[in-house]
């Protein structure tokens, strides 16, 4: 569990402070008036928004590192996983329809979020679990 939590935990981080740094910059370089205010309001809503989402990362990452050996196979499921989710807040802030309503706002924060999703998912390693330490209960629990 640790080991799902720490990698999880680094991902979802990633995702959620990089991308008001990216929002500021972008808007620094566009010349926008108030680039602070959208970089941290994009901050508070990404991460409050994004928090069943990072459980649910979590829990896929459970899953798929204690079941799952080989750490190519595992990425490329998290990142299916990771963009879904990703999807699902932009999917019920626009009632349903998000990608479907030409909604010119939310794309560019969707494609950054998934972006830097898919960029901490292959930049971490997980580290799956031995076969010899996933038979030993409690083993969760160890330091």
């Amino acid at each position: 569990m640790k080991q799902a939590l720490e990698y999880s935990l680094k991902v979802w981080l990633t995702s959620v402070l990089a991308a008001p740094f990216l929002v500021l910059i972008i808007g620094l370089l566009g010349h926008m008036v108030d680039g602070l205010g959208i970089a941290f309001a994009v901050l508070m809503l990404g991460a409050l928004l994004s928090i069943p989402c990072f459980l649910l990362l979590l829990l896929a990452c459970r899953c798929l590192i204690r079941w799952q050996r080989n750490v190519v196979v595992i990425k490329v499921e998290l990142t299916m996983i990771g963009v879904l989710l990703t999807y699902a807040p932009f999917l019920i802030i626009n009632d349903y329809a998000f990608l479907l309503n030409r909604d010119q706002l939310s794309r560019p924060f969707f494609l950054l979020y998934s972006l830097l999703i898919i960029f901490g998912i292959w930049f971490y390693t997980p580290k799956p679990v031995s076969t010899e330490q996933a038979d030993i209960p409690g083993n969760d629990i160890s330091t």
